[in-house]
């Protein structure tokens, strides 16, 4: 049985998707390019019949439009589940122990801009604090801000008109010296990369120690919010020197692979895939 490959033309900056197609090239595996316009809406037919195993890769937009379109194994499951596991309001209640920003709060938009006096009070360094939404479709990008200038910032980072119902978080700002990515299943760190220091886009290949301690021990924890997920985990200066913090976790499906080792990425999503389809 062949899994194959579903794949969003021309999506992220970072490089090509010609990237991965070379490893499912080299790895005999068998793909399709979809072509996209405006929020992830798919241009002509699908390429794989329902009853067929299908890994989905691309944006957002796009595996949610497919959520809607294609009933593939494991298709958009890892992102689009109804568990909804990949929301902050989930995985916090988990991993809360590794998170950067221990000290938040779950709001409305509407409620944060009603309340914004009380909330830079208890959440305010400086002025500022750190805001993101709760959803892994990421509405907007997380940003620090300073109050005055929250209303023009949060319209620069979304990428559209906010629903003023949508959750987010408050919390802290920190300053981060370097994040790394890192891909993990159940009991399993499978490769990682830095992709930020000093807050500029850096990526380099391998990681530091802490980081990967961190990112085991989230392997190894009972719970898990999909069969294969991501991990940002930043270094941060704590009172006892460099520590390892979880930043955020996102979908397999989105996520930009840096320099991580992209071979043992696809051999890795091609036997959980499988195994899942065999269920």
């Amino acid at each position: 049985m062949n899994v194959k490959w579903c794949i969003e033309r021309d999506f992220f900056w970072e490089f090509n998707p010609d990237t991965v197609v070379k490893y499912l090239k080299k790895l005999e595996i068998p793909y399709s390019f979809l072509k996209t316009k405006g929020e992830g809406d798919i241009i002509g037919k699908l390429p794989y019949t329902s009853d067929e195993c299908v890994l989905v890769y691309g944006s957002i937009g796009y595996a949610r439009k497919l959520d809607c379109s294609a009933s593939w194994i494991p298709g958009t499951s890892w992102l689009c589940d109804k568990s909804r596991n990949l929301h902050c309001s989930n995985y916090y209640s988990y991993y809360g122990d590794f998170l950067l920003n221990r000290e938040y709060m779950f709001t409305t938009l509407a409620e944060f801009e009603r309340r914004i006096d009380y909330i830079y009070n208890i959440f305010g360094e400086g002025n500022e604090i750190f805001v993101r939404p709760d959803s892994p479709y990421k509405d907007f990008t997380g940003f620090v801000t300073k109050k005055e200038e929250f209303a023009q910032k949060i319209t620069t980072m979304s990428y559209g008109k906010l629903d003023p119902n949508i959750m987010i978080i408050v919390a802290k700002p920190k300053k981060i010296i370097a994040e790394y990515r890192f891909y993990i299943c159940k009991d399993e760190v499978i490769t990682g990369s830095r992709y930020m220091l000093n807050g500029e886009y850096d990526e380099e290949v391998g990681y530091c120690g802490n980081a990967l301690l961190l990112a085991q021990e989230i392997s190894k924890h009972k719970w898990q919010p999909a069969p294969l997920f991501v991990a940002d985990i930043g270094i941060i200066n704590g009172k006892d020197g460099e520590e390892a913090k979880l930043l955020e976790i996102n979908s397999f499906i989105c996520s930009s692979m840096y320099s991580c080792d992209l071979e043992k990425i696809v051999i890795k999503a091609n036997q959980i895939a499988e195994k899942e389809f065999k269920k």
